[in-house]
């Protein structure tokens, strides 16, 4: 039993330390965008948007070991600043749960799904931007409990986690006086761990490198009359997962992962003041 508490303690250290490093992270690029609006807010306009995103998905993992995912529907908010001519910052913060199985156990249960990118953008041209930032990514659920549903930001027996930096570039293509296509590549390097706090299942701990792309291809539509963009489009991410056992004796395949499906946002925006 002390061994047990012994292992649950250091679990919990190593969660905590890890959300640390995420929130350092996180801060390290909204002070940096903050020094930069500082010093160009008061020559030139800002403006601030808000609104809400939605991502119908599947995953395709490989190789399959009997699991089975089916699509999920993920939303959440979007927020973003921008300030001169060229520059931006944007969050996108999505979640939802999805079902999976694994025919070998067997098992079934609803995780919850976390996918976040906080990113700040510049724009070349008129139509070209390049941006880097932040992602986060993560995957919860009970195990070996069976049938049930992760809630949102629920404290479950295994996580699934990582983050880490992400480059990429933009296009923004006029069709008309309101309609633009848009396409955006971005890649990203992301660490993190794939742990379980159930003491029976704690020896399957794993430390994860993960390296990826993230794709979008979408047609949005400016609505001057409310000052809000639609836009409808798909989206598909590409990861490779490595896993590393803390057991010297166990040896992990490595997931290649492929998320895809259409997206859907609303996103309305308004002034904050200065030039024009």
């Amino acid at each position: 039993m002390a061994h047990n508490g012994k292992k649950r303690f250091i679990i919990n250290n190593e969660r905590i330390a890890m959300k640390r490093r995420a929130l350092m992270a996180l801060m390290v690029c909204v002070v940096a965008a903050g020094v930069l609006f500082t010093g160009t807010i008061a020559a030139h306009a800002a403006g601030m948007s808000v609104g809400a995103s939605t991502w119908y998905w599947k995953w395709n993992i490989s190789p399959e070991a009997e699991r089975s995912f089916e699509p999920g529907l993920m939303y959440g908010p979007v927020l973003g600043l921008d300030w001169g001519k060229n520059w931006s910052l944007t969050s996108v913060f999505l979640t939802g749960t999805f079902r999976m199985e694994n025919e070998m156990i067997p098992w079934y249960a609803y995780p919850r799904r976390y996918d976040s990118d906080t990113t700040l953008n510049y724009s070349v041209l008129r139509w070209l931007k390049v941006f880097g930032g932040f992602k986060y990514m993560r995957y919860d659920t009970y195990a070996p409990e069976t049938g049930k549903t992760t809630g949102l930001f629920e404290d479950t027996d295994m996580r699934h986690f990582s983050y880490g930096p992400g480059l990429g570039i933009g296009l923004t293509l006029p069709v008309s006086d309101s309609f633009f296509a848009l396409a955006n590549v971005s890649a990203m390097y992301l660490s993190g761990r794939e742990a379980f706090e159930n003491p029976v299942m704690s020896g399957n701990n794993l430390e994860i490198k993960e390296t990826g792309f993230n794709s979008t291809v979408s047609l949005a539509y400016y609505a001057a009359s409310v000052a809000t963009t639609f836009s409808l489009g798909v989206r598909y991410q590409y990861f490779l997962t490595r896993y590393h056992s803390d057991n010297p004796g166990r040896s992990v395949a490595n997931d290649h992962s492929t998320f895809y499906g259409i997206t859907f946002s609303a996103v309305y925006h308004f002034g904050l003041g200065g030039e024009e």
